[in-house]
């Protein structure tokens, strides 16, 4: 049997239903749309930033910040450049006395001659791990801490040992260093027994009146004593940075090369055929080619 059906008379539970629909629709049209509306904030990706490395400076203190947050010091050496901010972490950063004591980070006081290690990030930040106060002790004075006296690095030759160590610096003067029961040789206590003419070394230590150094330490860099040594008469100079010796050995001259004659200092152009050397470095030789010599040092005879 069929059923006689209305027309025009709508369903209401459907006509309901459609009408919340249409309405919905128009409110998420207008949230889209209106008028300073905003699409929200994508996640940022997973950071790609390199991974911090290790970086050693050494210089003086400018400044220090108030709460110890930061330290900062205009390095020394060839090719240092400005100040550095360094960043200091409480209960993080090491700051070190030179008795070995351990203190708090804004310990260090402008004039005080630090060397530091920590952390390099991508952007430039620096984050110091430990803060080495040279010349410094716990204690002391009422405020807690004793001033720094004045403090001095050098390197260079050691062309004397008698009565105290002569360097010859890089800038072609003799200084004087003392050693005493305290000096560190290559951080072992040691003598001016360990240390040899002609030993490539850097002192640390206190500037005396008369200008000589009370040593803290010194650093053998490069042992006579131990490395290849080669004498004789330049016979033949291809370029400033090669020469040969005798009939067979070549010498090549390095940037860190050292050229002494005496307690001078002198430069490539010295080395003339007819003048007799004494070689100090590293060797090669195999088979039928000749020795060849990277130079460390090299001595003009007198």
């Amino acid at each position: 049997m069929i059923v006689p059906q209305r027309i025009g008379t709508p369903n209401r539970a459907g006509a309901g239903a459609a009408a919340a629909a249409v309405a919905l629709a128009l409110l998420m049209l207008l949230a889209v749309h209106r008028p300073g509306a905003t699409t929200p904030a994508q996640p940022e990706p997973p950071s790609s930033a390199a991974p911090p490395v290790r970086f050693e400076v050494k210089g003086t203190v400018t400044s220090v910040r108030a709460d110890g947050a930061t330290l900062t010091i205009l390095p020394e050496g060839p090719g240092a450049q400005g100040p550095l901010v360094i960043r200091m972490v409480a209960g993080g950063t090491v700051v070190v006395m030179d008795d070995g004591v351990s203190t708090e980070p804004h310990a260090a006081q402008p004039g005080d001659r630090v060397p530091v290690w920590g952390w390099r990030y991508a952007d430039g930040a620096l984050t110091a791990g430990r803060v080495h106060v040279l010349g410094r002790r716990a204690g002391g004075a009422s405020a807690g801490i004793a001033r720094a006296e004045a403090r001095s690095t050098i390197r260079g030759v050691i062309v004397g040992r008698a009565p105290a160590v002569s360097l010859l610096t890089e800038q072609g003067t003799v200084r004087v260093v003392v050693l005493t029961a305290a000096t560190r040789v290559n951080g072992q206590r040691s003598s001016s027994a360990d240390l040899r003419v002609y030993d490539i070394v850097s002192a640390d230590g206190t500037v005396n009146a008369d200008g000589s150094i009370t040593a803290i330490r010194i650093s053998v860099e490069f042992a006579a004593t131990s490395a290849a040594r080669v004498t004789g008469v330049i016979s033949q100079v291809t370029a400033e940075s090669s020469l040969v010796l005798g009939p067979s050995t070549w010498v090549n001259l390095l940037p860190e090369t050292w050229i002494v004659q005496g307690t001078s200092r002198r430069s490539p152009r010295d080395l003339v055929p007819g003048t007799a050397v004494t070689v100090y470095g590293t060797t090669s030789a195999g088979g039928p080619r000749p020795t060849v010599i990277a130079a460390r040092l090299i001595v003009i005879s007198r």
